[in-house]
């Protein structure tokens, strides 16, 4: 008897995990374009926070607001260009392709997933939060999206990708 009670809760809490994330629709990244946000980013120990802009997958922009140095410096890919505006002049980054795969600019890889990367999802709560973890793994890396409840971005994005560590807190949608 004692083996089927405990045999009955295990069962529970594999089920209440299951249905903690698949009760609700995965997100798996699939954001109606375009997408904006204010988010704290940090990038390989780098602080930053800034508005970022996504007209498309492949395009991306990123206004920073914070550090003061960088204030109203704008990062931005455009049709596979790469530009960065300062004090209205706008200057083409001709690198090689280094800034739009292994700068910054490597976050709008992060929002144009494709549905094949996803791996499996599970249940946390930190601070007090449930959040429902997605996990993904591409040729490039891995990305987790911590989505709360009823919310239609994730509050927080965890990723290595190409080497380079990222961590990307949404501030608000």
């Amino acid at each position: 008897m004692k083996k089927i009670f405990v045999f009955a809760a295990l069962c529970a809490v594999i089920l209440v995990l299951l249905t903690s994330c698949s009760g609700r629709s995965l997100k798996r990244f699939n954001f109606d374009y375009p997408l904006d946000f204010h988010a704290q980013i940090k990038f390989d120990g780098r602080d930053y926070e800034a508005n970022v802009s996504l007209s498309g997958e492949a395009d991306m922009r990123i206004a920073f607001t914070k550090p003061e140095s960088l204030k109203n410096t704008v990062l931005e890919i455009k049709s596979g260009n790469c530009y960065l505006r300062v004090s209205g002049i706008t200057l083409p980054i001709t690198d090689g392709g280094y800034s739009s795969e292994n700068g910054l600019l490597l976050i709008r890889d992060i929002f144009s997933l494709p549905h094949s990367s996803y791996t499996d999802a599970n249940v946390i709560t930190s601070s007090g939060i449930k959040y429902c973890v997605e996990n993904y793994k591409t040729k490039d890396g891995n990305v987790s999206a911590y989505f709360a409840e009823g919310k239609t971005l994730p509050d927080k994005i965890s990723a290595v990708l190409r080497g380079h560590e990222i961590e990307i807190t949404i501030v608000n949608e």
